[in-house]
């Protein structure tokens, strides 16, 4: 017979782990320092660009919302992207005032050398676990995540 312990102490003992896990560089930016020229927040442009599709291009808010970044400051990161050769800007061509930014060939590049190390890094943490345990893992990862996608759907 199993005993369910109550929600608000399972909730404490989560979060008292993924306190543990945020102070843990390696797993809350698993992409740090994967590329030399690249900070964390730019790696997270990149990154979501490549989500949006290799080809996409996405207004500049749209991608400050994206990685919780204010409008100032994705200016910045563009600029600084944009320099590097890692995108580009574009106007919409039916609404002048909007910025879109897409991925250079560097950029998918850059995107396919992070995700090299993403696949490398998470496999090492993966690895501690047993077979049966990683897939109940990734599966209630995915109901965690259909979760968020439902609360944030408008």
């Amino acid at each position: 017979m199993t005993i369910f312990r109550d929600l608000n102490v399972q909730v404490d003992e989560i979060k008292a782990m993924l306190t543990r896990v945020v102070a843990t560089r390696t797993m809350r930016d698993p992409l740090g320092g994967a590329h030399p020229d690249l900070t964390g927040p730019q790696i997270h442009v990149l990154v979501a660009l490549m989500a949006a599709g290799p080809d996409a291009a996405l207004p500049s808010m749209s991608l400050a919302q994206r990685i919780g970044s204010s409008g100032p400051t994705m200016t910045g990161l563009i600029d600084r992207l944009e320099r590097q050769g890692m995108v580009t800007r574009e106007r919409d061509d039916e609404d002048r005032r909007l910025v879109l930014v897409r991925l250079t060939e560097a950029g998918r590049t850059a995107c396919a050398l992070l995700d090299a190390h993403f696949t490398e890094r998470f496999g090492k943490i993966l690895s501690v676990l047993e077979p049966d345990d990683r897939e109940t893992f990734v599966r209630l990862l995915k109901h965690i995540c259909a979760a968020l996608d439902e609360k944030n759907t408008p």
